[in-house]
C-alpha cells in the first residue's frame, strides 16, 4: 500500500520538482544571451571568459586554426578585451532550443568604441550554449565568429 501511494503522490509532482533542473525557455536564452553581449561591451576580461565553457572549441577572425584549448582561447580573449570595444549591438538574432540543456544564438552586430567613430566592426556569430552540471549554469561550448562580409 505505500508503494501505491508514493507512485500517486510522484504522479502528482511537477516534471521539475523530481530534482532536475527545468528546461530552459526561449525568454531565458534570450536574457542568457543578453548577459553574455554585455559581457563582451565590458572589456572585462574575467566577465567576458565567465561566459565560456573551459572546453569551449570556436573559430575566431584573428586566428587562423580551429580553437580547441583554454590557454589559446583565453590568449585570444585578452586580445579581445584590450581592444576596448564598449558598444555592442545585435539588432539581428535568432535563438533555436534544441533541448532542455542546450540552445543556439546566431545573429548579425557590430561592435564599436564610443571614443572612435570609425571604430565600427561588424560581425556574425553562433554560439552554442550548454547547461554545466554543477557549474555556473548555461555557458557557451562552441563558438564561430566572423566578420561580416561587406554586400
Amino acid at each position: 500500500m505505500r508503494i501505491m501511494v508514493l507512485i500517486a503522490a510522484m504522479a502528482a509532482l511537477p516534471l521539475g520538482a523530481c530534482g532536475g533542473p527545468k528546461p530552459v525557455t526561449e525568454a531565458e536564452a534570450a536574457n542568457i544571451a543578453d548577459e553574455t553581449q554585455t559581457a563582451w561591451a565590458s572589456r572585462n576580461l574575467p566577465a567576458i571568459e565567465s561566459r565560456y565553457s573551459k572546453t569551449v572549441v570556436g573559430l575566431d577572425p584573428a586566428e587562423p586554426a580551429l580553437i580547441i584549448t583554454w590557454e589559446k582561447f583565453d590568449t585570444i580573449q585578452k586580445a579581445f578585451a584590450r581592444q576596448l570595444y564598449d558598444t555592442v549591438s545585435v539588432p539581428q538574432r535568432r535563438i533555436q532550443i534544441l533541448d532542455e540543456d542546450t540552445f543556439v544564438v546566431s545573429g548579425i552586430g557590430s561592435m564599436k568604441k564610443l571614443a572612435d567613430a570609425k571604430s565600427e566592426v561588424q560581425f556574425r556569430f553562433t554560439d552554442v550554449y550548454r547547461r554545466e552540471t554543477g557549474g555556473p549554469g548555461f555557458v557557451i561550448v562552441n563558438e564561430h565568429v566572423s566578420l561580416q562580409p561587406k554586400p
